[in-house]
């Protein structure tokens, strides 16, 4: 489960990741589980809506203008730097850059949504930036066949690892990255 968006005073948009997306008993899992578990430690949350993976929050800068943020954007001690022009990231497309001395790899969903991990193979750390995007947003790893849901980062292959993701945002045309991990 991800917590996607906080919505004062009392509402909280999840989505569910992983093998829980679209499974059967997911219902069961949020209701029994995720819900019950809220409640007990913020029971001033009435409101549990789940989103789909395709919903992006929105937040608003210091100027009031709105700006797309990814939701592992929220929060964060580290600076955001600058990475690349929106306009140079095609819809499903895939690019690899350096910022700072950290190898990054950005995806632009079919909906506009910039996503970046690091730009390693989750099983052998390997690049991945050579690798095939399919028209779902399936990269498969050029080394080893690793497949990969870029809008997650989940790992289809072996779901017990996923890509590193990367705080992102775009601000004016402009794509923005933060490291929020050590």
């Amino acid at each position: 489960v991800e917590l996607v968006e906080l919505r004062p005073p009392d509402t909280v948009i999840l989505r569910l990741l992983g093998s829980c997306h679209g499974c059967p008993s997911s219902s069961l899992t949020l209701s029994d589980g995720v819900e019950k578990a809220i409640r007990d430690a913020c029971p001033e949350i009435r409101h549990i809506e789940t989103v789909g993976r395709q919903y992006a929050a929105t937040a608003l800068t210091g100027e009031g203008s709105e700006q797309r943020i990814s939701p592992f954007a929220i929060g964060g001690r580290h600076p955001w730097l600058p990475a690349m022009r929106l306009e140079d990231l095609p819809r499903n497309g895939l690019l690899a850059r350096e910022v700072l001395s950290d190898a990054l790899l950005f995806w632009r969903d079919p909906d506009g949504d910039v996503h970046c991990y690091r730009n390693a193979c989750a099983h052998l750390g390997m690049p991945l930036e050579e690798g095939e995007v399919d028209p779902a947003g399936v990269l498969t790893c050029p080394h080893h066949g690793f497949q990969f849901a870029l809008e997650s980062g989940e790992c289809l292959t072996v779901p017990e690892v996923q890509l590193e993701p990367w705080a992102v945002r775009v601000v004016d045309g402009e794509i923005q990255v933060r490291k929020d991990h050590d």
